[in-house]
């Protein structure tokens, strides 16, 4: 992966909640203030977060860089002009006007962040494995359970052989009942959801092969996958993170839906003006 490829502050900030105490402080440093990050030698940066300079090799490191001049070329490279948006969390003496204002605009970053942090190569593969399938089946319980459903239905309509289990038991035993061919789906924002997981393993004893879409990049869930799709979500914003989290993994699965359809697109533009003109029969 070329340098300027990815955003290293996207990572960051998706990893944040796993640091530990020192990774915090380098995190926080190159987070509040990226641009004069760039203009600092090693030696200036450590002493600037109070570290050592072997601990901020190892952070380079566990971003996928050899050291610290990688990662100033990567924020160099991806810095950008702050746009008028107001991403600070609720707080307690916020105005209805001002909730509005934040809960937009944390959607907003959550999906431009999330179109620059999914890896090309991995929702290729995500295509790929969907369109071949004899069969795919959603999973997601609690509040990922509407996601499931959603996709479910957009997919079904399109003519794709897909079901949607959100209810843990039956789940798992369609799971054990998948074979080779089959594509199971596992929808966890946390990735730390025990019954998505155990799900998912199931299946992928079957046969199945395994997707996982969450919004952790280092979770249980990425590792029971064959492959997975890690939206950008910022664990630290307590009050949105979980709307703006949801909003993206529909966007998402509408991207692989649109996706899946185009691959068949006059089959799919026949079935969606059949599917509108029922329902326009069903409607004053």
């Amino acid at each position: 992966m070329e340098q300027q490829d990815f955003d290293c502050r996207l990572v960051i900030k998706n990893l944040y909640p796993s640091l530990h105490n020192v990774e915090r402080k380098i995190a926080d440093y190159i987070l509040s203030d990226p641009k004069e990050v760039t203009g600092m030698t090693i030696a200036q940066f450590a002493s600037a977060v109070k570290s050592s300079e072997s601990s901020i090799v190892r952070f380079c490191q566990m971003l996928s860089f050899k050291g610290f001049s990688q990662l100033k070329i990567n924020i160099a490279c991806n810095l950008t002009p702050d746009i008028n948006l107001i991403c600070e969390d609720v707080c307690r003496t916020d105005s209805n006007e001002t909730i509005i204002d934040k809960v937009f605009a944390s959607g907003i970053r959550v999906l431009e962040d999330t179109r620059k942090f999914i890896k090309t190569s991995d929702f290729n593969k995500v295509i790929d494995v969907m369109y071949r399938a004899n069969k795919i089946e959603f999973y997601g319980v609690y509040t990922s359970a509407v996601i499931a459903q959603d996709a479910h239905n957009r997919l079904r309509r399109i003519g794709f052989p897909v079901y949607a289990i959100t209810d843990p038991y039956e789940a798992r035993i369609s799971a054990s009942m998948l074979e080779k061919g089959n594509v199971a789906v596992g929808i966890s924002h946390t990735g730390r959801t025990k019954d998505t997981i155990d799900i998912l393993k199931m299946a992928k004893a079957s046969g199945a092969d395994t997707i996982a879409i969450t919004s952790t990049l280092k979770s249980p869930i990425v590792d029971a996958a064959d492959v997975s799709l890690v939206i950008c979500s910022d664990e630290q914003q307590i009050f949105r993170e979980a709307v703006s989290s949801r909003l993206a993994h529909i966007v998402l699965l509408d991207a692989i839906c649109v996706c899946l359809g185009s691959l068949k697109y006059d089959e799919t533009s026949k079935r969606i003006k059949e599917n509108t003109n029922i329902i326009n029969e069903m409607r004053y």
